[in-house]
């Protein structure tokens, strides 16, 4: 059959490239100042003159996050108050408080032994069970994320998350963000991040700029105890790649920021004739 040149239709020529995604940056090194950091040292430092010693795991657990050569100092005063909360809390079967306080212990010394065994497991199991039986999936996601944290090797078995449990917690995140409930979508996006990091939350440009504005509305509140929380789980979130390791978190940030996909039209390349 000869080629006729008449019957050609260039437009069934034309070669579609799959769409393109421009990226809009969150640049944590960026948003996070400086000025920023100063003032959590300020704050860590108020919290240790006020012997306000219940807080202090938590803000050196976000700030060595925020900066992992970040290195606490505490006292023995520090460390005794840390372990006479740890004691109590075992003895009155907060398991809760027992494992949040381990796990903030965890980044701030690796070689803390909070002596978690079998009673302590099956303490925390019944309140993970407690949090799914009443769809509190905020805590829920909390508690998982305290023991994937605490013991990330033995955990999945542990945890049980099906895809049911998968479903709820996605739509705990949409519902947070349906109701501008920020800081709430920033903290359950955060619990799931960790449970599994490769997880997609697919948090779009719209959702990274009213992040922002919850960090700044932080910012002119003082930076306080809430502020380094925030901005620590921020930066899990904008993390390229996340891992569970026996000091606590790994986390590489993008060379340049943290990347928000966002699809732009594509537009056909044609063949010219």
């Amino acid at each position: 059959m000869k080629f006729n040149s008449d019957n050609l239709n260039i437009h069934e020529l034309a070669i579609e490239e799959p769409e393109k995604k421009s990226e809009v940056f969150f640049d944590f090194e960026k948003e996070i100042t400086e000025e920023d950091w100063g003032e959590m040292e300020k704050n860590m430092q108020r919290l240790l003159d006020d012997a306000n010693y219940n807080n202090v795991p938590w803000v050196a657990m976000n700030m060595k996050i925020i900066r992992p050569d970040y290195e606490p100092k505490f006292d023995w005063r520090v460390m005794q108050k840390i372990t006479a909360d740890i004691n109590i809390q075992r003895e009155l079967g907060e398991w809760r408080d027992f494992f949040s306080l381990a796990m903030e212990m965890k980044f701030v010394d690796p070689n803390y032994n909070s002596s978690i065994a079998f009673p302590e497991l099956l303490g925390i199991k019944r309140e993970l069970e407690k949090c799914k039986n009443k769809q509190n999936w905020d805590n829920f996601s909390a508690i998982a994320m305290q023991i994937k944290i605490i013991d990330p090797i033995n955990c999945s078995d542990f945890l049980g998350l099906d895809s049911n449990v998968w479903d709820s917690m996605f739509r705990s995140l949409k519902n947070y963000k349906d109701n501008n409930m920020w800081n709430e979508f920033v903290n359950q996006a955060t619990h799931m991040k960790v449970i599994d990091p490769k997880i997609d939350l697919d948090i779009s440009e719209s959702d990274w700029d009213n992040i922002r504005k919850k960090i700044n509305f932080e910012r002119n509140l003082g930076r306080g105890i809430s502020f380094s929380n925030l901005v620590a789980r921020v930066k899990i979130l904008a993390a390229e790649k996340l891992e569970v390791t026996d000091k606590g978190l790994e986390i590489t940030m993008p060379k340049q920021s943290v990347g928000l996909q966002r699809e732009t039209p594509a537009i056909p390349e044609q063949k010219q004739f």
